[in-house]
């Protein structure tokens, strides 16, 4: 089993972010890395309206890569419990990222 700091340098090295505060002790991972992960695709105009979409190689709707988009802010694993948490929206896709870094870090 890998010490707490042997899972910080393998977490942040994946691209995650060390966060400590008021005895809390995480690393996040961004919404870049976890829509990455998912397979989002997509590309926007100058407005900053979505133009294409797509997720894991199938096209998608403007609208469904929008609620994507607002409702994926970030995950982050928690060294007091030992778990990865996130927002329950879209949980299969963010639980499928989060199983992969605990592969990792196991």
């Amino acid at each position: 089993m890998k010490t707490q700091e042997e899972i910080k340098k393998v977490l942040v090295e994946l691209g995650g972010k060390v966060w400590e505060k008021n005895g809390k002790n995480r690393v996040y991972f961004n919404q870049e890395l976890i829509l990455k992960a998912m397979g989002l695709k997509y590309t926007t105009y100058n407005t900053g309206n979505i133009s294409s979409a797509s997720l894991r190689g199938e096209t998608i709707s403007h609208a469904e890569c929008g609620r994507i988009l607002s409702n994926i802010d970030s995950a982050y694993y928690d060294f007091e419990d030992g778990l990865f948490h996130w927002k329950l929206d879209y949980y299969d896709e963010v639980k499928d990222f989060c199983a992969e870094l605990r592969k990792t870090i196991s």
